[in-house]
């Protein structure tokens, strides 16, 4: 059906590019163009309904709007192009034509524009390398945006590259600011842009990349699914809707695993390094298993699900379709998947290696999130959560499981576990034993 609304003189069809570089964002327009002039079913693959001898004025109506399609699409393309598609009989052939030539090539564009963005050093380009990337699908995130003008600033002012690498070492320093979940602000920007060896930076940029594909695909049944972290009282029993069947439920076991086996901390190289003076012992200890990788825990009374970035800790990992979660600050976190974790915790004395069951996969939460309340209910047997002075404390019926000190105001660990390390805990994760 024709549309009767008026069209604004100044809502003019898009022209395609001669390269075609912009077909993405072309064929937005076009499609809503059509859309608004009611002609879009014109180059849709359903052919002319009406019979010329039982319907001649449907028929013949039919046949001007493809006619006028045939004139949008002709009036918006280069002229070479032209040439090739304008002797198709309906408007559907000419925009398949369209379609089979620039699709494909619109992928090696939106790289191509990428790849020159962050290369661009210039302010002025800046905005319009931009635009030239969103012709072709490319979709900047405002924090890659101000990483690069960050980066621009740098390259043309170097004198003032002193005073950005003081103001990151003193970022730094600050734990709070440096686990929050999905902090996006002015300082993070400054500090991602300046130094590019942030924990996790390459296993974040996939997990982002496997985010956006999960976002796209989830697109169509809505937003994710949000869950509040940090609200649950330590007593309540928390449970998670995981969506999609093939997820667990966040209050449901996973296969057994020998514990047993697991709490048979391995003694040469064990890390204990949950303070600054353990911290500079444990150096010598780990130097001969492989490099030392830096962890750093958060312990909560009141968080219901451990969250954790490190995805290649996990020992066993389901993905689901991104689920958000938001802190008691109003903060939000996605996550992307849900699994079992081994962590090393500090009992005091020495640490040794407990499995998180159904912990959840955010990449971008700078820190691993325990929740005692989960462990709690994971734990074979009792474990009573206490303090001892500043101290947070887990105890069952062997002794000690974990003593968490005090730092900053938060009950956290940072210390250096090595990758051969974080490996056999993996492994044991997988020796079954009869029970």
């Amino acid at each position: 059906m024709q549309s009767n609304l008026d069209i604004p003189d100044f809502a003019r069809p898009p022209n395609l590019n001669v390269d075609g570089s912009n077909w993405y964002i072309y064929s937005v327009r076009m499609t809503l163009f059509l859309k608004a002039k009611g002609l879009y079913k014109q180059v849709e693959p359903w052919g002319n309904p009406y019979d010329s001898r039982s319907h001649p004025k449907l028929h013949m109506e039919y046949k001007q709007r493809d006619d006028t399609a045939k004139l949008i699409i002709a009036s918006t393309i280069p002229d070479s192009l032209l040439l090739l598609v304008h002797d198709r009989p309906v408007a559907y052939d000419m925009w398949k034509a369209l379609v089979q030539e620039f699709r494909p090539k619109n992928a090696i564009f939106k790289a191509g524009f990428e790849k020159h963005f962050k290369q661009v050093r210039s302010i002025a380009h800046l905005v319009q390398c931009r635009e030239t990337l969103a012709g072709a699908g490319g979709i900047i995130s405002h924090d890659d945006y101000f990483r690069q003008i960050v980066l621009s600033l740098n390259h043309s002012y170097p004198s003032e590259a002193k005073a950005c690498n003081d103001f990151i070492a003193e970022f730094k320093k600050d734990p709070v600011a440096n686990w929050i979940p999905f902090k996006h602000n002015l300082d993070h920007s400054i500090v991602s842009a300046r130094d590019i060896s942030l924990p996790d930076a390459d296993e974040e940029m996939e997990s982002d990349i496997q985010l956006q594909s999960a976002d796209r695909n989830s697109e169509s049944e809505g937003r994710p699914t949000r869950i509040d972290v940090g609200i649950a009282p330590p007593g309540d029993k928390v449970t998670g809707n995981d969506g999609p069947s093939g997820a667990r439920s966040a209050s449901q076991h996973p296969s057994r695993v020998s514990r047993e086996a697991l709490q048979e901390a391995p003694t040469s190289g064990t890390p204990s390094s949950f303070s600054p003076t353990a911290h500079d012992a444990a150096h010598p200890a780990i130097s001969h298993a492989g490099s030392p990788d830096t962890r750093h825990e958060v312990y909560s009374t009141v968080a219901p699900h451990h969250i954790s970035p490190h995805r290649h800790d996990f020992v066993t990992f389901t993905p689901f379709e991104p689920k958000a979660f938001k802190s008691a600050l109003g903060s939000t976190l996605i996550a992307t998947g849900i699994g079992d974790l081994p962590i090393f915790v500090p009992d005091g004395n020495s640490e040794k290696p407990v499995l998180l069951q159904n912990a959840y996969y955010a990449p971008k939460l700078s820190a691993t999130l325990v929740s005692l309340p989960q462990l709690s209910q994971e734990w074979e047997g009792d474990l009573s959560i206490g303090t001892s002075g500043d101290a947070l404390t887990a105890t069952s019926d062997e002794g000690v499981v974990a003593s968490i000190p005090m730092c900053d105001g938060l009950h956290q660990v940072t210390h250096q576990v090595s990758l051969d390390l974080i490996a056999r805990a993996k492994r044991m994760a997988f020796e079954f034993h009869p029970v």
